[in-house]
């Protein structure tokens, strides 16, 4: 509805890019928002910490994989539309720091029972 001209993949992804912007409006999101500053490794590990604290069950870490690109494994609920809402909150997230040009490349998603799905994502600026 919001997006009609386009597929329900990249209408997820659009809206999820809202959902950080709206967070940060919030008093625990204006303090975290602080912390993280405009260095997209740092906004990435504090994202890192929000994520946990959101989902307790679900498990989410991020490492370097390069100067302008970090890897992020996560095992979460299985979604059809995980990978597209992710790449929507990273993207919303890092635009919000006034971090441009950022990516988000699945690098794999594997089965983990009927629970959890384990992803790896490259995220690059």
């Amino acid at each position: 509805v919001l997006y009609p001209s386009l597929p329900l993949e990249q209408s997820m992804e659009r809206i999820a890019e809202t959902f950080y912007p709206v967070f940060r409006d919030s008093m625990v999101g204006r303090t975290l928002s602080a912390m993280m500053g405009k260095d997209p490794r740092k906004v990435l590990e504090r994202l890192v910490d929000a994520y946990t604290m959101s989902v307790q069950d679900n498990q989410h870490s991020v490492r370097m994989a390069g100067e302008h690109a970090m890897l992020w494994e996560c095992r979460v609920e299985p979604s059809p539309f995980y990978a597209d809402t992710f790449r929507g909150i990273v993207l919303g997230t890092l635009k919000s720091h006034g971090v441009l040009g950022g990516r988000v490349e699945t690098v794999s998603r594997v089965a983990d029972g009927l629970e959890h799905t384990r992803w790896v994502f490259r995220i690059s600026w």
